[in-house]
Order: structure tokens, then sequence, then C-alpha cells
């Protein structure tokens, strides 16, 4: 079988010249393919391809002898035939246009040059530090100017230096520095260059004494070749030197030492002394002031004996002669006591109407039915003559009435039927209120009691029973609550774990978070200080100066120590001995005291007759002989 491959250029299918003459007419043989059936100037395979290709020697009639393509995107066609070798004779494929690819992925040739042509760069090569891109005209311009001129556009090995450095590039040598020779003799190990006037040769320097000075702050350095040390004077904001004048000012200072309990007192020197506060009133190291007892045992008393100092001495409960001799006279005694005059209830014809629960007990007298009456709470009731029988009981008339006990309910409960008044007791349980079982008493008696000796707790033990034991090891316990670890009870291991450092230096200071943290200063002299935002370091501050005499350190409206002389309620002397100034009251003992908002008795006399008759909002009767007016009514 052969194949017939027909290449035509577009504009010669309109040639005249016959069939077998059509441009670039090739038959392949399988067995021998090559190019020797090219018709024309046709070099390699490529050469159809080219769209800048120009054909000559063409076989066709004249004028189609040669060729030249219109433009370089002309088409080509390709035509194919091919006879099966069945009698069928030459068979032709339908013509397929080629169009040119100008911008290819990969050609074999570009604008008619091979791969040996181009420079290109390897794809192995690193491009990272010099990223592909387009060559600016400056570029560009150096590009060419290398390309054509290499002997003068850049150095080689057979270049020669001038100037400081001579010899070729590969082997050049320095001569000299800034235009001056340099000597050819080779220096010794510590030399240096030294310009003679005519040329650098090397020298043994001269030794210079101190090559630098530094100096940590607060000293500072001034000057080169000759160093100044200097250091300033202290302040408030600059580290230094402490001057003679602040020396004596801070040695003169008081001391921040202070005995346990013991204040600061200005003497008669005019000197800060420490003392105990004494007379009325002691402190104590928490800055609590507690008044001296005044021999009074604490407790409630209807009549008290005061100081001038207006302090309770002493304390009594009111006699009955302090009630009469206020009154005047002997009230009635309640349990029996036999009273003059006349005493009857109210007499009305029928019972009152509006009584409500909370006239219970209220009686009157019926005079149409001769007979008291008391009202219960829901009912007017007749009181029964002595010896006239039941006349009522839980609304029951019957003469003969009786009681009988039940367990019916969930609540004890009394239910009264024609004459028996059952009692209903139910056995108690979680929704019933009533008796008691014997088998939920035996069950409540072997529960654990509220016993516990002090500062006890409940434990169970090994046995599941709860047992009494005292809280020992690390940690105890007391009778209020309060836990209180043991001295060197919380060791290192402890301090490492769960967000909790260990303190190598410094103090162990609760933290943001509620863990103990390592609290330490880094610079020297400063000290732990707290303040509302926290624990900061700093230096301490300065002690207290001098103390006029009788006067006391009170911190002012700007948060600064002011002496100033204890005065208003309490006063205070050199020796610290407080005192409560008087109030103005006579000491002895009254009935009756009046009290300031300070709490301190103000003023004290006798209970008078009127005090008692302003407490109970009448007058009450003197048995001696008082004769009450109106009738004695349960209700008015």
């Amino acid at each position: 079988m052969s194949i017939e491959v027909v290449f035509c250029i577009p504009s010669l299918v309109r040639w005249t010249c016959p069939q077998q003459q059509v441009l670039f007419l090739l038959i392949l043989v399988m067995e021998l393919p090559d190019l020797s059936s090219f018709n024309g100037n046709v070099t390699d395979l490529y050469d159809l391809f080219n769209n800048s290709k120009t054909f000559t020697g063409l076989t066709c009639s004249a004028p189609h002898t040669g060729f030249t393509p219109a433009s370089a995107s002309e088409p080509r066609i390709l035509m194919v035939s091919f006879d099966a070798g069945d009698g069928s004779g030459v068979q032709n494929l339908p013509a397929l246009k080629i169009n040119p690819v100008p911008s290819a992925l990969q050609a074999y040739k570009l604008n008619g040059y091979g791969t040996g042509d181009l420079l290109r760069i390897d794809s192995a090569v690193d491009k990272t530090l010099n990223a592909n891109s387009d060559l600016s005209q400056t570029q560009y311009d150096e590009f060419w100017r290398l390309v054509k001129n290499p002997g003068s556009a850049y150095l080689s090995s057979s270049t020669s230096l001038a100037g400081d450095v001579t010899g070729a590039f590969a082997t050049n040598t320095v001569v000299k520095i800034q235009g001056q020779a340099v000597s050819a003799t080779a220096p010794t190990n510590g030399q240096i260059l030294v310009f003679n006037g005519t040329a650098w040769t090397p020298a043994t320097p001269a030794a210079s004494g101190v090559a630098s000075v530094v100096a940590n702050a607060p000293l500072s350095v001034t000057g080169t070749s000759t160093a100044t040390i200097s250091i300033s004077q202290a302040g408030t904001a600059t580290d230094g030197y402490l001057s003679s004048t602040d020396w004596n000012i801070f040695n003169n200072k008081q001391t921040s030492a202070l005995a346990n309990g013991k204040i600061l007192v200005g003497n008669a020197s005019g000197q800060a002394e420490a003392v105990t506060m004494s007379g009325d009133a002691t402190i104590d190291t928490a800055g609590a002031l507690t008044l001296a007892t005044s021999g009074v045992t604490a407790g409630t008393y209807s009549k008290v004996g005061v100081d001038a100092k207006g302090r309770v001495l002493s304390g009594s409960n009111l006699a009955s002669s302090d009630i009469t001799a206020a009154l005047g006279f002997t009230p009635v005694n309640k349990a029996g006591d036999v009273m003059l005059g006349s005493l009857s209830l109210v007499s009305v014809t029928s019972d009152p109407a509006g009584l409500v629960a909370g006239d219970e007990g209220k009686m009157w007298y019926r005079s149409d039915l001769n007979t008291i009456m008391y009202w219960d709470g829901a009912a007017a009731i007749p009181l029964g003559v002595a010896g006239a029988g039941m006349q009522s009981m839980n609304g029951l008339v019957a003469t003969a009435q009786s009681f009988v006990v039940g367990t019916a309910g969930t609540n004890i409960t009394i239910s009264s039927v024609g004459s028996t008044h059952t009692l209903d007791i139910p056995t108690a349980s979680a929704a019933n209120r009533g008796a008691l079982s014997a088998a939920d008493w035996s069950l409540f008696n072997n529960k654990m009691g509220t016993s516990l000796n002090s500062a006890q707790i409940w434990v169970g033990n090994s046995g599941n029973a709860a047992t009494a034991v005292t809280m020992s090891g690390d940690a105890t316990l007391d009778n209020a609550g309060a836990l209180a670890i043991g001295a060197g009870k919380i060791t290192a291991p402890m301090l490492s774990t769960g967000g909790i450092n260990a303190a190598t230096s410094g103090v162990i200071i609760a933290g943001p978070a509620g863990n103990l943290v390592n609290f330490a200063c880094s610079t020297s002299g400063h000290v732990l200080k707290w303040s509302v935002t926290g624990w900061s370091c700093a230096y301490p501050d300065p002690s207290l100066p001098t103390l006029a005499n009788g006067k006391i350190w009170v911190g002012n409206s700007g948060n600064a120590a002011t002496e100033v002389t204890m005065s208003g309620d309490v006063s205070i002397d050199t020796a610290g001995v407080s005192s409560l100034s008087t109030t103005g009251v006579t000491a002895g003992t009254y009935s009756k005291v009046t009290v300031d908002a300070k709490g301190r008795v103000s003023a004290g006399a006798a209970i008078a007759a009127s005090d008692v008759t302003s407490a109970l909002t009448y007058t009450p009767v003197n048995k001696a002989g008082d004769t009450m007016v109106g009738a004695l009514r349960g209700w008015q």
C-alpha cells in the first residue's frame, strides 16, 4: 500500500497543472521514507511548515514556478491520498487546513532559527536570587555593551591594573595607599602601618597607657585622651552621691523601728518618743483602740452609774421602790391585790355586732338574758352557771360527751360528731404530721448527734463510720472554722506545680490568679512595697522626722503625715495616756440617762411619775383607794 501526502499553498490550488503536478507532491514508501520526491527547493520537512519560507523551482507550468507567502500567518493545506490495492484506485481524504502557531509552547524553530542558534538558560539553573523579568533600557544597553566590547567592558585575568594597585588582574599588588607608597618591608607581629612622610612603613606602636575608660551609672565619663570620671548628686529622679546636707537630714529622721504596741508621741523636748497608750484607752499593733473597762459587768440595766467622763461605772435593775417612788403610789398587783372601788361588765340587751377573730376573749353582760357572754373568736358563747352541766363543746351541746383516739388523715385533727370528739393522730411520715412510730424512733435514735468536742471534725473511719477527730498534720482547724497551715509545711515540691513557682529569692506572694508566686526585687536597696494596685519594688519611704510635744501623726487630705494635737472626744499626753473628754454630767447613779450619738452618757436624772405614765400611755390604779371611772369592758 502507498500513501500520497500533498502539502499545498492555498493560492496554488487554482493552478491549471495536472493532478500529479500539485505543489510538494510526496509519495511515502513505508520501507524508504525520505525527501527525495519533494518538488522545489525543500531542504527538510520543516520547510513545509516555515511560514516565511520562499519556494522556487516548482514543476508546475509557468508562471507558477515559484511562491512567496503573503504573510507569516498564511495557512497550509494538507491533502492525503492512498491506494489500498483493492482495484478501487487512488482515494483522497478531505483536505485539512493547518494554521500556523506563532507562540507555540515548544517549537522546533523560532522565526527560522533552530535550537543551536539561540542562547538559552537551562531549566536546572536556580533562579531564586535573580528571577526572570524584562530587561530595562539601561540593562539592555549594558548587555550589548558587554557583548560587543569584551576587552574594555569587563576585567579579565590578563587585564593590567594601575594607580594604588599594579599588575595583572589575577596577580595584582597594592603598592600605594591614597597615592602614598607602601614599603616593601614585611611587618612583624603587633606592628602597624605608620606614614613617615615618604611612605607607609611597618612600626611597633608606642605604649599609650589606658586605652579607654568606662563607668557604670551613676558614674559618668567625659573626654577622650583625658578622661574625667564624675558622679552627680542624688535627687528625687537622679542616682548619685549623698550630700552632707542630705546625710544629716536622713540621719536625723526617726527610724522605722517601733516596739510592739507602742506609738510615737512628741515629748516635752519636741522629739517623737515611743510610748504605750494607757489610761482610758489602749491600742494594739493593728491600730485598734480599746477603751479601758469601767468595772461594770457587760449587760443591760434599768439604771446605771456614770463618772464625770460619761462612762457607765455600775448598773442594776429597777427595784419596786424605784417605781413606787417615781409614781408616788403603789400600783395594783395582778396576783391578788384587794382594790377599792367598783368593777363591772358593760350591760347590753343584744350581742355587739362586727366582732372578728381578733376580738376573741371579749365579754359583756346580757341584761335581757341575765347571762354573761364571751366571744370565742367565731361566735358569742354564754358562760354556763356552775352546776348547770355542759352547754357546748366544739359545737356539740350534748350533756354527755366522750373522747376517742384515731389515726386518720395526714395531720393531727379533732372531729366532733354527735356526742363524740375524735382526736386523729396519724403516724408521722414525710407527708404526715403525727405520732412517731417505734420503728422511726429507733431509726432516729441511732442517728449521729450534734455533740462534737471543740475544734474536732467528723471523718469517716476504715469502718465507714463518722468519727470525731482533731485535724493535724500540715494544717490545724480551730472551733471558729479557721484553718492554719503549720510552719514549714509548704515545701518546694508543693510550689513547683499547678502554676505555682518555687521561691529561690525574694518572697512568696499571691499572684493575680490566686497562686503563690516568687516576687523578687532586681535593684539593690529596693524593698517589697504594697499599694492599692498590688506589690511593687521601691526604695523604702523616709522615716518620720521630729514630732512636737503631745502631737501625733495623722494623714491629711493629701495623703501626707501631718502632726496634730489629738482633740475632740479624746486627748493624749506625752506618755501615751489617752483621756476621754467630759460630757458635763456629774458622776452619780441615775434611774434614766441621756446619751449622745457616740454612746456617751451626757445627762442623768431620777425617774419621774410622768416617765411611767408616758410609757404606759395611761395612769395606773393606786391601790390605796383610787376610784375607777366607767365600766370594765372587754373590747373598749
